[in-house]
């Protein structure tokens, strides 16, 4: 019998690390209907594999390597919203938190390299959208 967790992470490391953006938004593509899948047979692997994507996603966001990938970034950004919005029961901690200190970090980044210090980092137009749909979320206080 196959494990599914093991494949599951397998998969999500494999889009994390290969060059081709393509192939990225693939495979990412194909995990959130995995995803979606699971939930449907309500799974109690579900948490560890939604932990699992979002850990994908923050890894991705947070890489330094020179390999910025905006566009599969907002790939994420837009399956996740899509993701809580037909699945409002989803925890959203798991989400939240790490994302807005990596925003954080990454606007503080921006700040300390620009040579204006009058002008302000900036977040791109998904991301500003994912963190307002976020707030009107149902589930946030």
């Amino acid at each position: 019998m196959i494990d599914v967790s093991v494949s599951f992470y397998e998969i999500i490391r494999s889009g994390l690390v290969h060059q081709d953006k393509v192939y990225r938004i693939t495979v990412f593509g194909a995990v959130f209907g995995l995803f979606e899948h699971i939930l449907l047979l309500k799974s109690a692997e579900s948490p560890e594999f939604l932990k699992t994507m979002i850990s994908a996603m923050i890894e991705l966001m947070k890489d330094t390597s020179g390999r910025k990938d905006r566009l599969t970034e907002e790939f994420l950004f837009r399956n996740f919203l899509d993701l809580f919005e037909q699945h409002p029961e989803l925890p959203l901690n798991f989400l939240v938190e790490p994302i807005i200190l990596v925003l954080n970090e990454r606007v503080k980044d921006q700040r300390k390299n620009l040579t204006n210090a009058a002008k302000p980092g900036t977040l791109s137009s998904e991301e500003l959208n994912f963190l307002i749909c976020i707030s009107k979320h149902p589930r946030l206080p």
